[in-house]
């Protein structure tokens, strides 16, 4: 310990009489230990982390999807199935369900607001082990058909809306018209299964109760000595005997056993992660052939330095290890600076990626997980950069640097290839970062500027809900748009005003057909995505009409048949025979 003491005073001065080298190295070292870093901790909260509660890693989600359209690969579950689910299986200690929406609260305090939620089982939050931190969970009792409906609040919606008032438990208020009563508020930072400001318990209703009703995101708690395989596998099995007693229902469905990462992540995020760590693994390369390359130059000058150790006495490992401690106090400090780089780096991409609608479970601080992971490259490029450097210093040839003149021996043949190998790898990864930011930038403009087939100019668009309670039947729901659009028309700066059922680029929905005359099969027929809109919408996007004409007010329920009536320019009579 003496001797690593006597070599860490050593090398902080030669450090500190180089100040220069000294700057440049640990800026460089800074750098790419600071981009790497930040890179793992944004990595970690996306693909790691998880939802913020123990044991993340033992809750998975099921599914069932179509065999028979292998194009969709997940998709939700009938409550009757989860019953039978949770009868046999073994491998989940407790399965849970969800199913989302958005519902308007009102409650006489403002304004009334639409939020997102989700409606519950009894049991969910005892599956992911959370408890709320003011009031009650859901009990057994409240999702019995018929009973009064009850709700949980987030904590940021209890300290928005409610400004953290205890009292808030046991208030009634009013959800799309129904009486509901708050019970409880989760702890902070808590949204599951996705962003949303309130749960509901979900209780049985008529129209959702069928086998073919497939609703409910199903998550469960894997049970101890479980796999995902095993798991798997039983679930399988138990879907295999739910096929033989409801072939009408559940022939050609397989249950689907996910990770958090395969379901909310998915491969094209993974596979963009791992690029990330590639490309910033090749930074911190660059960033230690740097540093060893002027390690190496500033060797040429201790080259007469080492020699006279030698001749004093100093072993091979002596001289090797001095110069390891310097390399070492380089990669440190530049290590502790990269972790305030880092942290700078990451405050400015968790402010930049709210508006984006980054989910709120999602958290960027640094855990155990980077300590380790900067410790370990800190270390790991102190040896990188400083062990090529040092064996060279090592193999000093202390009678020929002795002599007259040898105070320009240099480093010799092998030191000076050394140098035009890191120079020539440094140019190699260069180019290659290169070459795949060029890539990236053309296809980011390549799709920023491709045309979308509308006109967004002047385009204002809103999310509107029709509660259920308030608006049960069809005809109503049709006649509030109506009564909408008609005072929007009226307005005087609203030119035109059309109502869909999802915006362009915004997805679709998937409607099965069928031909006329054609013979007809349930679980193969085939699908069309489509998109529900009122007559105005073309004009108020812009787009002309190819073919035919466009949709008008006589097109509704009382007119004829008139859809799909407008088809992408892809299709073609060919493709629907």
């Amino acid at each position: 310990m003496s001797s690593l003491r006597r070599d860490l005073r050593y090398a902080f001065r030669s450090l500190g009489k180089s100040k220069g080298f000294t700057a440049v190295a640990i800026l460089t070292l800074a750098l790419g230990i600071g981009v790497n870093a930040a890179i793992f901790t944004i990595t970690n909260a996306v693909l790691f982390k998880g939802f913020p509660f123990d044991q993340n890693q033992r809750i998975f989600y099921l599914g069932s999807r179509n065999v028979n359209r292998p194009q969709f690969t997940y998709g939700p579950v009938s409550a009757p199935d989860l019953r039978d689910w949770r009868a046999q299986t073994k491998s989940f200690t407790g399965l849970a369900a969800a199913l989302g929406g958005n519902q308007v609260l009102s409650d006489g305090i403002g304004a009334p607001e639409s939020h997102l939620f989700a409606r519950m089982t009894a049991n969910s939050f005892q599956v992911i082990g959370q408890k709320p931190i003011l009031g009650r969970d859901f009990t057994p009792a409240d999702e019995v058909r018929g009973a009064p409906q009850v709700a949980m609040l987030t904590y940021n919606l209890w300290q928005t809306r409610y400004g953290k008032d205890p009292s808030v438990i046991g208030r009634a208020i009013r959800l799309n018209g129904v009486a509901t009563t708050i019970v409880g508020v989760m702890p902070r930072g808590l949204t599951f299964p996705f962003d949303l400001d309130f749960w509901v318990c979900l209780t049985p209703r008529a129209e959702t109760d069928k086998r073919e009703a497939r609703q409910l995101l199903v998550f469960g708690r894997m049970a101890d000595g479980a796999t995902l395989q095993s798991a798997r596998a039983e679930m399988n099995t138990i879907a295999g005997n739910l096929q033989k007693d409801y072939p009408t229902t559940n022939q050609g469905f397989a249950p689907v056993v996910l990770t958090y990462n395969e379901l909310f992540i998915g491969p094209r995020i993974t596979l963009i992660f791992e690029a990330m760590f590639v490309a910033v693994a090749f930074v911190l390369l660059i960033a230690c052939s740097n540093v060893a390359n002027l390690l190496l130059a500033r060797a040429a000058a201790r080259w007469r330095e080492v020699s006279i150790r030698v001749a004093l006495g100093a072993g091979q490992w002596r001289v090797v290890r001095q110069l390891l401690v310097e390399s070492m106090v380089l990669s440190i400090t530049g290590g502790i600076a990269g972790w305030l780089i880092a942290i700078g780096a990451i405050r400015i991409f968790a402010v930049a990626t709210v508006p984006l609608g980054r989910p709120s479970w999602i958290d960027f601080s640094m855990d155990h997980r980077l300590f380790f992971y900067l410790a370990f490259i800190s270390l790991g490029t102190g040896l990188l950069f400083g062990l090529a450097p040092a064996l060279q210093l090592s193999k000093v040839d202390v009678n020929a640097t002795l002599k007259d003149g040898g105070r320009g021996a240099g480093l010799g043949v092998q030191g000076k290839r050394l140098s035009s190998v890191l120079v020539i790898t440094e140019v190699a990864l260069a180019v290659v970062l290169l070459a795949g930011a060029g890539l990236m930038i053309r296809s980011f403009l390549n799709v920023y500027q491709a045309s979308l087939g509308v006109n967004p100019a002047n385009v204002l668009q809103m999310g509107v809900g029709v509660p259920q309670a308030r608006y049960p039947q069809p005809s109503d729901q049709i006649n509030f748009y109506d009564k909408l659009t008609a005072r929007l028309v009226a307005m005087p700066a609203v030119d035109s005003v059309a109502i869909a059922s999802n915006t362009p680029s915004g997805g679709s929905q998937t409607f099965p057909y069928e031909f006329e005359g054609a013979p007809t099969d349930s679980q193969r027929r085939p699908s069309v995505s489509a998109v529900v809109i009122s007559p105005d919408y073309f004009r108020v996007m812009g787009v002309g009409v190819l073919q035919g004409r466009a949709f008008t007010e006589q097109d509704g329920v009382a007119g004829p048949p008139a859809g799909p009536a407008f088809l992408h320019s892809k299709w073609n009579a060919a493709s629907l025979r």
